[in-house]
């Protein structure tokens, strides 16, 4: 028997995880919170490769070359777009703190909770970086879109960092 479409299963492992939620939350106090954890990392993953193998679906395809022979791996390679290096981005003034006039200007805030919210509204409305039009979305995994930062504020120090590589952290 056939398989049905991946967009199908992903719709369906959708539902499914939503099912899941509901009924773990309902479960109240049968089973633990890291046992309820594992189980939707679990399902989290299948929908990851469920997304993955969907991707790979619509990802553009390399048509045989002049004489009819198989492309070849440089040819895949000049289809596909390049990502940015580190190299491509223009620092911020504070990565130059001690060598940039501009950076008390740009980078200090009277208060760190000042400093703190005005790097998160930002953030939700996009403005971080000129190059980045969805930021929250454009945020690491790890991060779970936490768009006030991660870290220690007992400590004064919160990071936010990106899929492309980029960060910032705010200090005291």
């Amino acid at each position: 028997m056939a398989q049905p479409p991946v967009a199908l299963r992903l719709m369906e492992q959708i539902e499914l995880m939503g099912k899941m939620a509901a009924t773990l939350e309902a479960a109240g106090k049968i089973m633990s919170k890291a046992e309820k954890a594992r189980i939707m990392a679990v399902e989290s993953e299948k929908l990851e490769e469920l997304k993955r193998e969907q991707f790979a679906l619509q990802a553009p395809r390399v048509l045989p070359d002049e004489e009819g022979e198989e492309p070849t791996w440089a040819a895949a390679m000049a289809v596909q777009p390049s990502k940015k290096s580190r190299a491509d981005y223009v620092d911020f003034p504070c990565s130059k703190y001690a060598s940039h006039p501009e950076v008390f200007k740009h980078c200090t805030f009277s208060t760190f909770a000042k400093g703190r919210e005005a790097i998160k509204k930002a953030i939700l409305t996009d403005t971080l970086y000129e190059d980045l039009h969805q930021t929250k979305e454009a945020m690491t995994k790890r991060m779970a879109k936490r768009v006030g930062g991660a870290g220690a504020p007992q400590n004064g120090s919160f990071d936010w960092e990106f899929d492309d590589g980029r960060g910032i952290r705010c200090g005291s």
